[in-house]
């Protein structure tokens, strides 16, 4: 199959192919790629060492994104893109990190240390689809499948049972039986990753906008779920909780939230936010599926740490999921005035990524956090907006956004279903940051991190001062 790949990506691996060099675009480009999707990102993995990708692409503007790693960001046609040499990890001391990392010329070696099947694929129109695990077979049957011992890759990173768990709802794919087994038996690793505790909890009135909105999603799924509950409508609890994990969680809050996870302080408000909404989210999928996934629901109940773990009447944890009490979350819901404030975002953002989509079909742009986006807005959208304290740059996930009069609209600008609403799309201004993706005109005020955004220099620079 020769896939159709952007013409930064095509001109990358020509001329490291013309230099003598293995190239290939790999992962889940070349995933998306197979199953019709027009891939978010384009990767590239080569035999070209790091300094090696500076003398091909001496021509070009190069970042040394992850250079100790392998990986060289290059900027062709200005849009940037991840190149990084054949490797090997060396040893995982966190469930989480490689202490070290080898160079190799071997691009199996390189296949064989990813995570899944599907994302170990490798593509150059030379050698078309490179595929040594199955990938295309998993593919064709819907499978998600670790490559190689599952143990070892979940051990690896434990941030890999939760992509397979995302995997599999996305694609709507079923789990492999061993990697399932294997999921299961480790999934006590997350808390290898985690550092919640009670007294780190945000309180309702001091969360993030869009956290409560998220909870507000819960809370309300969970009502629907009760009801059917007591009508006996089991196909009502079925819809509402695959609605709510598949569209509301995986397809826009876990998908907004990953920057402020990935990017901000371990112990800041942006970040203790979020985990908060996430733990009460789970403590109420864990009560509304119990009944019918009681298996499940009991396992990963089980993995909770004590500390986390709802007390009963004398104060200890319950033991079980079925003897958790109800918790009181009717601080986190929303009044009405602020869930048509919300319906009002979330149909702002609908028309965001409809006046994106076109542009990252024909190629123009990539990834949505590649624009600077204008909303042209009339004094009702502009009202609703600012009334529900969202971020609309974080919403949206784009690299810039401006809020302007709707009377200034250019005429080229996109209007779509929202009434009072025209959206302007053009390529972001300035630099990627390695770090958090997001581009910045400010990219390298600092020298000492020359590579970073202004936020991001912010909070290395406190880490490295508590360090």
């Amino acid at each position: 199959m020769t896939m159709d790949m952007p013409k930064n990506v095509d001109i990358a691996i020509n001329l490291l192919q013309s230099a003598g060099f293995e190239a290939y675009a790999v992962g889940g480009c070349v995933r998306d790629s197979l199953l019709g999707k027009t891939p978010n990102d384009w990767d590239i993995t080569t035999s070209a060492k790091p300094e090696d990708m500076k003398s091909v692409f001496a021509d070009f503007h190069c970042i040394d994104t992850g250079i100790k790693h392998g990986t060289v960001t290059v900027v062709i046609d200005g849009e940037p893109l991840e190149i990084t040499t054949f490797r090997l990890d060396g040893e995982y001391e966190d469930n989480r990190h490689p202490k070290s990392v080898t160079f190799t010329s071997n691009l199996g070696a390189d296949l064989g240390r990813r995570d899944f099947t599907v994302n170990a694929m490798a593509y150059s129109k030379m050698t078309e689809t490179v595929d040594l695990f199955g990938g295309q077979n998993d593919l064709k049957n819907k499978i998600i499948r670790c490559v190689g011992d599952p143990d070892r890759r979940f051990n690896e990173d434990a941030l890999r049972i939760l992509r397979a768990l995302r995997f599999a709802s996305a694609l709507d794919f079923e789990i492999e039986e061993k990697t399932a087994q294997s999921l299961l038996k480790n999934r006590a690793l997350l808390g290898n990753i985690s550092d919640l505790t009670p007294d780190l909890m945000v309180k309702p009135a001091d969360m993030l906008p869009l956290d409560r909105y998220a909870m507000d999603l819960a809370l309300t799924a969970h009502a629907r779920v009760e009801e059917a509950y007591l009508n006996y409508e089991f196909h009502k609890v079925f819809h509402t909780l695959h609605g709510l994990c598949a569209t509301d969680l995986s397809s826009f809050y876990l998908d907004v939230l990953k920057d402020r996870l990935y990017s901000s302080l371990p112990d800041s408000r942006e970040r203790r936010s979020a985990q908060t909404a996430l733990y009460e989210i789970l403590l109420l999928l864990l009560r509304d599926m119990a009944p019918v996934l009681s298996f499940t629901a009991e396992e990963a109940y089980r993995y909770l740490p004590d500390a986390l773990k709802p007390s009963g009447g004398d104060g200890a944890p319950v033991p079980t999921v079925l003897a958790m009490p109800a918790r009181d979350t009717a601080a986190y819901a929303l009044s009405d005035a602020q869930r048509a404030d919300w319906a009002q975002v979330m149909a702002v953002r609908a028309e965001v990524t409809r006046a994106i989509e076109p542009l990252r079909k024909a190629g123009t742009l990539g990834h949505s956090l590649d624009t600077h986006v204008n909303l042209f807005v009339d004094e009702r959208v502009d009202k609703a907006l600012a009334s529900s304290g969202a971020d609309m740059r974080a919403v949206c996930i784009v690299s810039a956004l401006d809020i302007l009069p709707f009377a200034k609209a250019p005429v080229d600008a996109v209007y779509g279903e929202l009434e009072g609403l025209a959206v302007e799309v053009r390529k972001a201004g300035g630099e990627k940051c390695e770090r958090c993706w997001i581009y910045s005109e400010e990219l390298g005020t600092d020298p000492v991190h020359p590579t970073l955004c202004p936020r991001c220099t912010q909070v290395m620079r406190e880490l490295e001062g508590r360090s």
